[in-house]
Order: structure tokens, then sequence, then C-alpha cells
């Protein structure tokens, strides 16, 4: 019983330290900001990646985050790829990654579905899936034949419509990533007093166990040398009466 309270403790450390990882990571991380780029284009080889990471040097930079890795991705606009340094993440669901700017993370974008992106890949590995920046290919090539055919006023107020829809997105993601974070602050009280119940449930089981297990113990104990003098008794009892017909019989 002793070993198994231990090993299920051992399991509740091991649930709760990944969980608050987790909930670390998926807090975003502020310092990533300040080291958040626009840039014309992202690597899209492995070559490319390692000298673009170089030049970042993301190692150098002081941060208070879990990890501090070289990203190029988009926007959460689509209109612009950002180099940054943040911690990595997993990107799940076939679409494409990005560093979102108020919850100061990269995530996965479900409006950017990738056909050639796998099931699950990290978010560092986004150069190689290139289908995703040819998002902001699309943004460019849009633009390019709005200037051209919208007449100058018209365009400007679609553009500052656009700004505004991407600025209320924006802040949309930031509120929908600070509920997240205040439902996994949830989740980590509610596992730990869930663990913490089962611990003791356990461990009064077990001292229950061992006490109501030594007074058994001591009057099974007793029982057996009661039963033990009693088969000596009978013993004896049988011998003695061997030997008196065995004098008997010697006598006659």
């Amino acid at each position: 019983m002793l070993k198994l309270t231990l090993f299920l403790f051992k399991g509740f450390v091991l649930i709760l330290s990944s969980k608050i990882l987790h909930v670390g990571t998926v807090d975003g991380c502020k310092d990533s900001k300040t080291t958040a780029k626009f840039v014309a284009t992202c690597p899209q080889t492995q070559d490319e990646w390692t000298e673009r990471s170089r030049n970042k040097n993301c190692k150098s930079h002081n941060h208070s985050c879990s990890s501090f890795e070289y990203h190029c991705v988009m926007n959460t606009w689509r209109n612009e790829t950002v180099e940054v340094c943040a911690p990595s993440s997993i990107i799940i669901g076939r679409v494409c990654s990005e560093y979102n700017f108020g919850g100061f993370r990269i995530q996965r974008n479900g409006k950017m579905v990738c056909s050639s992106c796998p099931d699950m890949y990290d978010s560092t590995k986004s150069f190689m899936y290139p289908e995703c920046y040819e998002f902001k290919r699309k943004q460019d090539m849009i633009s390019s034949t709005t200037q051209t055919t919208t007449p100058p006023n018209l365009s400007s107020t679609t553009h500052n419509i656009s700004f505004i829809s991407d600025i209320m997105e924006e802040i949309s993601n930031a509120s929908q990533h600070k509920k997240h974070d205040s439902d996994n602050e949830v989740t980590i009280i509610i596992v730990t007093c869930s663990m913490c119940g089962v611990l003791v449930v356990i461990l009064t089981l077990a001292l229950t166990r061992k006490k109501l297990t030594n007074p058994i113990f001591a009057k099974l104990k007793k029982f057996i040398l009661k039963d033990q003098d009693s088969l000596h008794e009978l013993e004896g009892e049988h011998i003695y009466l061997n030997t008196k017909e065995s004098t008997a019989t010697h006598g006659n």
C-alpha cells in the first residue's frame, strides 16, 4: 500500500508539473514582442533557417520565457511575415503557425489551412511548409491590384475598414487567450484538489488497514498458539495412555 501511495504521488507531481509547464507556454511570453520584426520573406530551407537563426541570435536575448527559439511565421492578419524569438509550440490540425502580438505567442492559425502540413508539427519547423507563406503573396497581389484599379478615396476607405477589422480580430484573439488561460488555471486547481483528495483517501485507508491488521494478526497468533498448546496436551495424554497400557500388559 505504501508503494502504491508513493507511485501515485509521483504521478501526481509529474502531471501537475507538465500542466504548469503547458500553461506557462500557453500564457505567452511578453519578452518575445521586443524581438518581433516584419521581414520581406521567411527562410524556406534548412540552410536558410540556420543562417537567419544565427543572425537573429535568440539565445543572446534576456528573457523570462520557458524557451526562446527563432521563428519566422505569418502574423495573425496573414499579410506580413514576422521574425521573432519565442517559445516553440506544437501546431495541430494541418494549419499554419502565426505570431500573435496580442498574446505574445506562437500559435496555430485556423484560417490558414495547409494541405502540405502534417497533422502535428513543431512551430520551429514552419519553414518546411512554404505553402503557408503563400498567404502573404496573395495579400500582396490583392493589394497591388486594388491600388491600380480602385480610386484613391475608395482605396483609402477600404484599407481603413480592413485595418479596423484586423485590429478587432487581434483584440478578439487576445480576449480568447485570456479566457483560455483562466480556464487552465481553474483546471490546475481542480486537478490539484482532486489528486490531494485521492492521496488523503489512500493514506487513510493505508493507516486504517495497518491498525486493523495488527489486532487481527495478534488474535490469529494467539489462536494458533492456543491450538498448538492444545495439540501438545493431546499428544501428551496420548503418550501417557500408551505408556500406561504398555505397562499393564507387561505386568500381566
